[in-house]
C-alpha cells in the first residue's frame, strides 16, 4: 500500500490556522494598527524607521518567515478543497497542484525578501 502525503499537508494546514489565528492580529495590530492610536508613544508609534531595526534581527525574521509559511500553506489546502466544492469539479488533484505550487512560489519570495533585508 502506498503512503499517503495527505497527513502532512492536515498538519501544515492545522499549523497554519493556528499561527493566523495568534501570530496575524498581533502583526496587523503592531504595523497597522498603532501609528493611527499613537501607541506605544506619541511620535509615530511603530513607523518604518522604527520598525526598520527591528526586523533586521535573525529572530524576528524568522518568526516572520515562518507566519507567511504556514498561512500560505493553510491558505493553499483550504483552496484545495473549497474551489472544486464550489466550481463542482472533480480536480482536486490538479487544484491542489496549483494551490501548493502557489504557496512554495510565495515562500521562495518571503524567504527572498526576508533575506535581502
Amino acid at each position: 500500500m502506498a503512503r499517503s502525503k495527505e497527513p502532512f499537508f492536515w498538519a501544515l494546514f492545522a499549523a497554519g490556522g493556528a499561527v493566523a489565528a495568534f501570530a496575524l492580529p498581533v502583526l496587523i495590530f503592531l504595523t497597522g494598527m498603532s501609528p493611527w492610536v499613537n501607541w506605544p508613544t506619541a511620535d509615530g508609534a511603530l513607523a518604518y524607521e522604527r520598525l526598520r531595526p527591528l526586523v533586521h534581527h535573525w529572530a524576528v525574521r524568522a518568526a516572520l518567515f515562518v507566519v507567511l509559511f504556514t498561512t500560505l500553506f493553510h491558505c493553499a489546502h483550504r483552496l484545495k478543497f473549497t474551489i472544486p466544492s464550489l466550481l463542482r469539479v472533480h480536480a482536486k488533484t490538479a487544484f491542489g497542484a496549483f494551490f501548493y505550487l502557489a504557496a512554495s512560489a510565495g515562500t521562495a519570495f518571503a524567504a527572498w525578501v526576508l533575506w535581502r533585508i
